[in-house]
């Protein structure tokens, strides 16, 4: 006789809870260190096996090639870091306490950063000066611009060569342009293998893409598919951009609306409303408000919540995925100063009961110290992680390398910290945070300094490049995969099973040589 399946650990969780429910008595909160995942027979010969795939589910139509996504903190996730994990084949969420202009500037950084196709290409007007185009270059990292007339017509192009033939800053593109005449142009259609060997052929770095009638419509360069070569596994949307996320917040709704407005035409593919308790009323106007807006034409995410309960009310409003975790994190001290959470594993599985179902992703944010964690999280029922504490300390995060003697550190900051908060405060106000971290805020601020709050700070060593840590985490999901016999992210959870384990259980798998 066949053995029966076993229940995926979400269902099964649910049930105990309905069962515990009825006792009267308070259930038992699992997190990672209380469990270890069993082995199981695999045909999986090594982590790097081509059958593994980790295509991960973030909302609705956006897939990313990696489980791995860097939180919205604003020591964690500004366009460096969103850029680098998305090449990597992850995602990164770009944090609120920014101006929305700045916000939005960084998202079109990443989308205009890495793409096969430039749909929207950087352009000027032939009376543009070099002092015009300067600018322009330092804001949104070119190195080239099309000049157009007020028709949308191609007359030229300039590019840092031409910028550089001159000290006259006043001179204008006009003068310094390469003419259209001399320029080699594809026409709309033009694949990007028949872009790239045109480029071959006439030795060619750019190659603008018209219209029957003339018209720009778009660009390919060869640095873009010499990118697109050196990172395969890039997260792309389906014109060849980078994907990434930004965050929004519920105070002031009309502001955070604007603001989504502005992320949307900056080209996100998703939006998180951010918020540390996420079954509340504030949230469900917010949700509310941006789901039905036709103009918000990007999926909306909402969080943070650890129950079922809170899964259907969100789902009820309009929500195209759930971030999962209240308290869990290092940087915040939520489950400390209110005393409310809930044990990781056992707010994901809770969740997962509900949003499975309905295809409805869930992201486990915070409390995974290592790539095991993931995986566990996963086994849960989680679709993707969120990762800020294992990257705090990278190159690409924001904020300034601070040196004491002969060792680097950076600024890790829980976002309900009294730092934090003052940030927040300035988050409408045109002055940007990259990197400016100490001399901002005077002492008049502390008179409106939160009396407990729920975050905490630390100066972190510096770790070198975030590549780093992204291929550590993502080979331990790779090798946990291969010991279950898993080759995609959703056969983790139906085929992971938990097993908990004693506090010497715990302790033993870090072992102790004395």
């Amino acid at each position: 006789m066949p053995q029966e399946a076993v229940k995926p650990f979400y269902k099964r969780h649910d049930e105990y809870l309905r069962n515990q429910h009825e006792t009267g008595l308070p259930p038992v909160g699992l997190t990672f260190e209380d469990t270890l995942i069993l082995p199981a027979h695999s045909t999986i010969p090594s982590r790097k096996d081509g059958s593994i795939s980790l295509l991960s589910h973030i909302a609705v139509d956006v897939y990313v090639n990696s489980p791995i996504m860097t939180s919205n903190m604003d020591t964690i996730t500004e366009w460096r870091m969103a850029e680098r994990v998305a090449l990597l084949g992850g995602v990164g969420v770009i944090h609120r306490y920014l101006t929305s202009d700045e916000q939005a500037r960084q998202v079109k950084l990443v989308k205009d950063r890495t793409r096969t196709f430039q749909d929207r290409p950087f352009s000027v007007y032939p009376e543009a000066t070099i002092k015009d185009m300067r600018k322009l270059q330092k804001d949104h990292k070119t190195g080239y611009f099309l000049v157009q007339d007020l028709e949308n017509n191609l007359l030229g192009i300039v590019t840092d060569r031409d910028l550089e033939s001159t000290d006259d800053h006043h001179t204008q593109a006009f003068n310094i342009m390469t003419p259209r005449d001399q320029l080699v142009t594809v026409p709309e259609g033009t694949t990007p293998e028949e872009a790239e060997n045109v480029m071959k052929v006439y030795r060619k770095q750019k190659v603008p893409v018209l219209s029957a009638d003339g018209k720009v419509v778009g660009v390919y360069t060869r640095k873009d598919f010499e990118l697109a070569k050196k990172y395969p596994s890039a997260s792309r949307d389906k014109k060849g951009k980078l994907i990434v996320g930004a965050a929004v917040g519920v105070k002031d709704a009309d502001a955070e609306t604007e603001r989504a407005y502005k992320l949307v035409d900056a080209g996100v593919d998703f939006l998180i409303i951010d918020i540390a308790h996420g079954d509340s009323e504030n949230m469900m106007k917010m949700l509310k408000r941006l789901t039905k807006d036709k103009y918000i034409n990007v999926p909306v995410i909402a969080g943070n919540i650890a129950t079922g309960e809170a899964a259907e009310a969100l789902i009820g409003e309009g929500a195209d995925g759930l971030k999962v975790g209240i308290g869990p994190g290092w940087a915040c001290d939520t489950r400390v100063v209110a005393g409310v959470g809930r044990a990781q594993l056992s707010a994901i599985a809770s969740v997962a009961a509900v949003a499975v179902g309905k295809n409805i992703a869930v992201i486990a944010d915070g409390g995974m110290r290592n790539p095991g964690d993931l995986v566990k999280a996963l086994v849960a029922g989680a679709d993707i992680g969120m990762f800020g504490g294992m990257f705090a300390g990278t190159e690409e995060t924001p904020g300034i390398i601070i040196k004491r003697g002969n060792k680097k550190y950076k600024r890790y900051v829980g976002m309900a910290s009294r730092e934090a908060r003052k940030r927040a405060k300035y988050a409408q106000q045109p002055v940007q945070t990259i990197g400016l971290y100490e001399d901002r805020f005077s002492d008049q601020d502390a008179e409106d300094e939160e009396p407990a709050p729920e975050g905490r700070e630390k100066e972190i060593p510096f770790r070198g490049p975030a590549t780093d840590v992204f291929k550590f985490i993502e080979g331990g999901v790779r090798s946990g995969m291969s010991y279950i016999d898993a080759k995609t992210i959703p056969e983790i959870r139906e085929k992971g099973e938990l097993e908990r384990i004693t506090q010497a259980g715990a302790t033993e798998q870090y072992g102790d040589i004395s």
